[in-house]
């Protein structure tokens, strides 16, 4: 038998994107360019209550082993009341590792090898990643400017018996579009007539701005039940650093969800979360949306 001098790589690792934005970025800051890429907030500025907490929790002592995997109990009871329609922390809500890891939790939690995602280009380069690491098959439907819709007959054509869900981005990275009523009536048909569900990054939710009105996958009746909404304080708080996300879902998707999360990384970072449950209390109300301090 011959020896074989390279060990073999996983097929599905030739699908993922490869972080070329971080590539792209490292290479940026050689030319003293400006980086308008990773989405690093200068608005808000880093909280000091948030920060003055985690400083606090860090040196207790009493925070900085295991916790719930599912995530702080309170931080959970804070997000829950921020949510635009009402949300049963215990058995709806995750606290994750980052954004990104909710992402990947609702995609392999819905998805199965050889099965469809609809997505909307442009997109972020995790979508497609997310995908394949699932197994899946992306099928992309573009978005037209200046406005960024879709348009609705290609979007119909983009469904059939094979898929199983579809990626928004709402307020959408990179154009800015934030769905509105009528396109979420149309997405939700859809999802319904092919049992399908809805992924809906939403975290720049706390971004709207000229009284636009962001509507959440949640607050839409016929998707309360068939949507995964992520969710993150990275943009609103302007701590990307600590990698807090959150994945909202009906009580079904948040178990499959929850499994895959335990399997992965067992939570993250205890006394983080605890740092801002403890300040978290301060914070809006469910009109501003998700995270929003306003």
């Amino acid at each position: 038998m011959d020896t074989v001098s390279t060990p073999r790589i996983a097929s599905r690792v030739g699908r993922l994107t490869g972080g070329r934005l971080f590539g792209l970025v490292e290479e940026a800051r050689d030319h003293r360019t400006i980086d308008l890429a990773l989405g690093v907030p200068v608005a808000p500025p880093h909280p000091p209550d948030v920060i003055g907490s985690a400083c606090t929790v860090l040196r207790s002592d009493l925070h900085n082993q295991y916790a719930n995997p599912s995530g702080n109990e309170q931080l959970r009871a804070q997000l829950a009341r921020l949510s635009p329609t009402p949300t049963d922390p215990e058995t709806e809500l995750t606290v994750t590792v980052g954004a990104t890891e909710a992402l990947y939790l609702a995609v392999q939690a819905a998805v199965d090898p050889g099965e469809e995602v609809v997505v909307f280009e442009p997109f972020y380069d995790n979508f497609l990643s997310a995908v394949a690491l699932a197994g899946g098959v992306p099928r992309l439907v573009p978005l037209s400017p200046p406005d960024w819709r879709y348009d609705p007959e290609r979007l119909r054509a983009a469904f059939n018996h094979q898929t199983r869900a579809v990626i928004v981005s709402t307020p959408n990275n990179p154009t800015g579009h934030m769905i509105g009523a009528g396109e979420w009536a149309e997405i939700a048909d859809l999802c319904q007539r092919w049992n399908a569900v809805v992924i809906s990054d939403e975290i720049y939710s706390a971004y709207a701005f000229d009284g636009h009105c962001h509507i959440s996958a949640a607050e839409i009746p016929a998707l309360r039940d068939r949507s995964f909404v992520v969710g993150s304080l990275s943009k609103s708080h302007s701590v990307a650093g600590w990698r807090i996300g959150f994945l909202r879902a009906a009580p079904a998707l948040t178990a499959a969800a929850r499994r895959i999360h335990v399997a992965v990384c067992a939570g993250t970072a205890a006394p983080l979360q605890e740092a801002v449950a403890r300040v978290a209390a301060a914070w809006g109300t469910r009109s501003s949306g998700w995270t929003s301090t306003r």
